[in-house]
């Protein structure tokens, strides 16, 4: 959908620099790590309103929270299914790095694709706390003991994981706590049941590793492990190829750990680790380094591969990293007073209220930078509009720039005299609306190049250039472009038309009389209208899903659901506009807040 571009009136300050960074984001998925808990605070919701946590989890892209009232959040990568959190699951105290959580009868809530986390063994009850293994998921039950299951194995793990491999976890007696592949006994003493890639057992060799008696706390991910002893020191070590052993490890320890004190928790992961100090302070080390977050007043820690997390006293969550591709560093409060969205294929645009940006998605061509400041750094935006791999804001003094994929030209376009209706991209061009005159903007233009194309145009919206509509204020519709789904073949007679919305290969028409037309590739059921749709009053068309936007701020889609796109937030209401993209989908509330779901997650944090 086109943005509306409101004139404040003054014109000042725009942006001063051209030159272009890459923001690199990578997807990266570990399925291994751990979490740290913090007893629940006695009130479920902060002066604000805003929901309390309790405990933390990260993995890879994607966050967990739970809420001391027993909700379990998450957000970033929805990752086949992960942040498909169960509806009925309200009594939970503790989670996983995973998707599990264990809840407050001392059974187990499990969610996601069976084909990646398979079933929790029945009649399991008693546990206390969960975890993931290498390639496999493991229970720790009140008594002390552990049940283990096979989990997911990827075509690198040479051979399936043994009955008498599995059988030696859960051979494991008088455990206080477990992480990964490591597990915490009564005396203070650790054990591990390690095994790597071809399938061998790993044990912790007593030779190799400074003295592990003392222990309270374990973690591991992947092949990194730390341990904290009762007088706040630290050991820590990685397993690395033993060169004097076929297809086996050998303990490699951490020295850069070795004058931490006064730790009192610790997460271990893969490119680096964190310690949280008993002032509440955090640092973080790697291989042969340690150094100082800068945070405090912190309670609880999480290293993700992606990100990490950190939960502060008040209850509130604290996400760094540098990566965003699924959001996940959008913590409860970072997308608020928002005013409009916009997505592209796999990334998403929001203005906010008092006109700074907030970019996320995958980075192809610095998406997520502009000329080399970082979305936080720039100011008075007055409009923004994102398509395929570009992202166009334009700026109070008229000032329109774009980057991404720059293949056909350079940015910023120079200054035209103001005032915009909207922006909508192209291919090879940006189109804009001027005085109800449908204007191109050449990608190359050094000077103020206008060239009419139509007039009495009131909406336009535009796959990429591949194709384009324009919505005439008589209430018809004009197309140009491709055509090989017939995506350009209006309906005939079709009239009364107050907005348009292209697809991919499809496209919609919303009516005045609050109906929806929808035409061109119907594959995946995307022009498939739902029967008795009315009291429409917004549309989005995404890549192969359909929004609509109904007079009582509810919101519908159709469509492909291959990523859980069409998996509207159950009880989202109060929307004020939607946006849609490949695999996911966004609306944003009267509250100034913005819900996404699909293959990028974030929750209604006040739901």
């Amino acid at each position: 959908m086109p943005f509306i571009e409101e004139n404040r009136g003054a014109l000042e300050n725009s942006v001063k620099t051209k030159l272009s960074i890459a923001c690199i984001l990578v997807a990266l998925l570990v399925f291994t790590g751990g979490c740290v808990f913090q007893s629940p605070p006695a009130n479920d919701t902060l002066n604000n309103g805003s929901p309390r946590f309790t405990s933390i989890a990260s993995v890879g892209a994607t966050g967990l929270a739970l809420r001391a009232d027993g909700r379990v959040v998450c957000w970033g990568r929805n990752y086949e299914g992960f942040c498909d959190i169960p509806s009925n699951l309200t009594d939970a105290i503790s989670i996983s790095s995973m998707n599990f959580a264990v809840k407050k009868d001392g059974t187990v809530a499990a969610w996601g694709s069976p084909s990646l986390y398979p079933m929790v063994p029945p009649n399991l009850t008693g546990v206390v706390a969960i975890t993931r293994s290498q390639f496999c998921n493991i229970a720790l039950k009140d008594d002390g003991t552990v049940v283990a299951w096979r989990a997911f194995e990827p075509p690198e793990f040479t051979r399936p994981m043994s009955d008498a491999q599995l059988a030696r976890i859960a051979n494991q007696s008088d455990l206080t706590s477990i992480s990964g592949n490591l597990g915490l006994k009564k005396d203070g003493t650790v054990v591990s049941w390690y095994v790597n890639y071809q399938n061998i057992s790993e044990d912790l060799q007593s030779s190799s590793l400074p003295d592990l008696s003392n222990i309270i706390a374990i973690s591991n991910q992947a092949d990194h492990f730390a341990t904290l002893r009762k007088d706040g020191t630290v050991v820590a070590w990685k397993l690395i190829p033993d060169t004097d052993r076929e297809n086996a490890l050998k303990v490699d320890t951490i020295h850069a750990v070795e004058n931490l004190t006064d730790i009192r928790a610790i997460s271990a992961g893969v490119d680096h680790s964190l310690a949280l100090k008993r002032d509440g302070t955090v640092v973080t080390w790697t291989n042969d380094s340690l150094q100082s977050t800068g945070l405090t007043d912190i309670a609880a820690i999480s290293v993700g591969s992606e990100f990490d997390l950190a939960l502060k006293n008040d209850g509130t969550i604290v996400a760094w990293g540098d990566n965003n591709e699924f959001g996940e560093l959008f913590t409860p409060g970072k997308l608020s007073n928002v005013k409009s969205i916009s997505s592209g294929i796999d990334h998403n645009i929001v203005l906010r209220e008092d006109g700074t940006i907030v970019t996320w998605g995958v980075g192809l061509d610095s998406l997520c930078c502009m000329y080399g400041h970082e979305p936080e750094d720039i100011r008075n935006v007055t409009g923004i509009f994102a398509e395929d791999f570009r992202n166009f804001i334009l700026m109070n003094n008229a000032s329109i720039y774009g980057w991404g994929n720059l293949e056909y030209g350079p940015f910023p376009v120079k200054p035209i005299p103001h005032p915009y209706l909207s922006l909508f991209g192209g291919q090879q061009t940006l189109y804009a609306l001027k005085n109800g005159n449908l204007v191109i903007l050449s990608y190359n233009a050094t000077n103020d190049n206008i060239s009419e194309r139509l007039d009495n145009v009131i909406d336009v919206s535009s796959d990429g250039g591949v194709y384009t509509l324009a919505l005439k204020s008589d209430g018809t519709v004009t197309a140009w472009g491709h055509n090989e789904s017939g995506q350009t073949g209006i309906p005939e007679n079709l009239s009364g038309v107050v907005a348009v919305s292209a697809g991919l290969r499809h496209a919609l028409a919303l009516k005045k009389d609050g109906t929806v037309v929808g035409w061109g590739e119907h594959t995946m059921g995307q022009t498939d209208i739902p029967n008795g749709l009315s009291d429409v009053t917004a549309i989005a068309a995404g890549t192969f899903q359909s929004l609509a936007l109904k007079k009582d701020g509810t919101v519908v889609c159709w469509g492909s659901n291959k990523y859980g796109e069409c998996n509207v937030p159950e009880n989202l209401h109060d929307v004020t506009a939607i946006a849609a993209g490949e695999f996911q989908s966004l609306a944003l509330k009267k509250d100034g807040t913005v819900v996404a779901w699909g293959q990028t997650v974030i929750p209604d944090w006040s739901g």
